[in-house]
């Protein structure tokens, strides 16, 4: 690399009446002189050229110095690195896998360094993803999914995830086999449907509506008289009380002889209940 960028003089002449001209010439100073020249080509490992590869120059700090690309036939330059430094060279290109350099020690103003790459290997494993909601369709936030297989007539669990704010959830990774995708939530019946993998790269997608689990409800009592003895077979009226306070009848018993009566499956509402003999 020379010491001095290519100079040039100002605009002179000689003519006849002139023939003396005096062009100095003052040389700058070539910033990249104390650089080293940094080139090579970005192969496959049977030595086929790779083109766009990124390489991307870093110092010892890990500051990026610099990046250029691989050429149609794989070749690059890069002149931005310091004599004696140390910097680390990586190289990226889609569908093969990075390829990070040992610190290298720049001693020289020229160094080849050749990257080979590898490609990426083919994913046989698959990805499974959902959206969970209730029956209305409201996304169920923080609702676990788990992910069965059977080993030997029993079923395991091989993963387990939680749905995120919008009800969605992800399973990744996923071997080829039969599997099942299991929801136990409290609030919600049983989801339990099977899935099997048998295609690579795919992705599965379950939309899944919950449906909510019926809740055994009940109001229940005992008739009894001013002395707090039970009333037999008294006829019990239930009344469901709307916001309005109205009273609308909506079940009817005889209590037993104990006088102990009792409304089952009742809705969520605000009751009162009629007796009479």
């Amino acid at each position: 690399m020379e010491r001095y960028v290519l100079g040039q003089s100002a605009l002179g002449f000689i003519s006849d009446n002139h023939r003396e001209e005096v062009l100095d010439l003052q040389l700058e100073k070539n910033s990249y002189y104390y650089n080293a020249l940094i080139y090579g080509n970005v192969l496959t490992l049977q030595e086929k050229p790779i083109k766009e590869a990124k390489i991307s120059f870093y110092d010892v700090c890990n500051n990026k110095i610099g990046t250029v690309y691989s050429s149609n036939d794989g070749f690059y330059t890069f002149f931005k690195v310091n004599l004696y430094t140390k910097i680390k060279i990586i190289t990226k290109k889609e569908g093969y896998q990075t390829d990070i350099s040992d610190l290298l020690k720049i001693c020289s103003r020229k160094i080849n360094y050749d990257v080979y790459l590898r490609k990426t290997p083919l994913s046989k494993q698959v990805l499974i993803s959902g959206y969970l909601t209730d029956s209305a369709g409201i996304p169920l936030e923080g609702v676990n999914v788990y992910l069965l297989t059977k080993l030997y007539k029993e079923n395991k669990v091989y993963k387990v995830t939680t749905t995120n704010s919008h009800g969605q959830f992800v399973f990744a990774n996923i071997p080829l086999g039969l599997y099942r995708i299991f929801v136990n939530d409290p609030e919600f019946a049983i989801y339990n449907k099977p899935v099997k993998i048998t295609g690579c790269d795919k992705i599965f997608n379950f939309n899944i509506k919950l449906k909510e689990k019926t809740v055994a409800t009940r109001i229940m009592g005992q008739i009894t008289d001013d002395n707090n003895d039970p009333i037999p077979y008294a006829v019990v009226v239930l009344y469901k009380v709307d916001n309005t306070g109205t009273y609308i009848p909506t079940a009817h018993t005889v209590c037993d002889q104990e006088g102990a009566y009792c409304f089952s499956n009742v809705s969520f509402a605000d009751y009162v209940v009629k007796a009479k003999i």
